[in-house]
């Protein structure tokens, strides 16, 4: 009995697969291979955590569509492989559908951009914002400002566009 093992499925691999037997007379099996969905990875929590300093940090790294677990995921910090960083405080553990990256006391160094690329899947990344004493405030104050000039923008069109249906009645 013989066996056909794909490991690691992608799109690029569906298509026809013929098992020939070399009996008297040949035997010949066909298979189609339809691949439906590719295996992609996210990190929870969106595309930007923010952090005090000297906080530890969990991204945790989930697999989406896969069809086995992967052998390896490998974290990136801003282009550089930090799983076995002996220089940093990081710890990578396995989980039941990925990974995750333990940061402890992070710092300013600490912040950017942070991917994990599974064996298995597309990859993921998340901004990762160190906060610096008060610096939430004032990016809570700047994110109000930026939500109330967006409101006026939309009060404005919408009376703008009262305008000019009251012009052409």
């Amino acid at each position: 009995q013989w066996t056909l093992h794909l490991r690691y499925v992608q799109p690029r691999d569906a298509g026809e697969y013929i098992c020939q037997l070399s009996t008297d007379p040949v035997m010949v099996y066909l298979i189609k291979l339809f691949v439906t969905a590719e295996a992609t990875s996210v990190i929870k929590g969106g595309g930007e955590r923010y952090v005090h300093e000297g906080s530890s940090v969990r991204l945790e790294c989930a697999l989406q569509n896969h069809t086995q677990s992967p052998d390896y995921v490998f974290w990136y910090h801003n282009g550089t492989m930090i799983n076995y960083d002996l220089n940093r405080k990081v710890k990578v553990d396995a989980t039941a559908d990925g990974s995750a990256l333990t940061l402890l006391s992070v710092g300013r160094t600490d912040s950017g951009n942070y991917t994990c690329s599974p064996a298995n899947a597309q990859f993921a990344s998340i901004m990762l914002h160190i906060i610096l004493g008060d610096t939430l405030a004032a990016m809570k104050v700047s994110v109000a400002v930026q939500v109330c000039s967006a409101l006026r923008v939309l009060v404005l069109l919408q009376l703008l566009n009262f305008a000019a249906t009251a012009l052409q009645l």
